[in-house]
């Protein structure tokens, strides 16, 4: 299924194509069926690919829009994320602490 390519191709994923599958996959209720294990194991992939990609962002580029960080955000709490999504909230608070500063600039 979808859980099991998206690891594959995390390296072409653009910020939106991030947001959009991992909300459709945190509004699904997935906790009971066979394949909770793959989407668990996806929004662990993912969360370690967008570490960096939205650090790498934050000192540059403006690739992840304020919406698509809050979208991924809103995913991993919607499916209440292990201690493995902690790197990625460092990253996403460090980016929002730059976006903020920025607009009181």
């Amino acid at each position: 299924g979808l859980a099991v390519a998206v690891p594959q191709r995390l390296e072409q994923m653009l910020p939106r194509e991030f947001a959009v599958i991992l909300n459709a996959f945190a509004k699904m209720e997935l906790a009971f069926t066979a394949a909770h294990r793959n989407v668990t194991r996806m929004f662990e992939l993912c969360a370690a690919k967008l570490v960096p990609k939205i650090m790498q962002d934050s000192s540059g580029g403006d690739a992840f829009s304020p919406r698509d960080v809050a979208l991924i955000s809103n995913a991993y709490a919607r499916v209440r994320a292990g201690p493995y999504v902690l790197p990625l909230m460092k990253a996403v608070s460090s980016r929002v602490v730059e976006q903020m500063d920025a607009c009181n600039s």
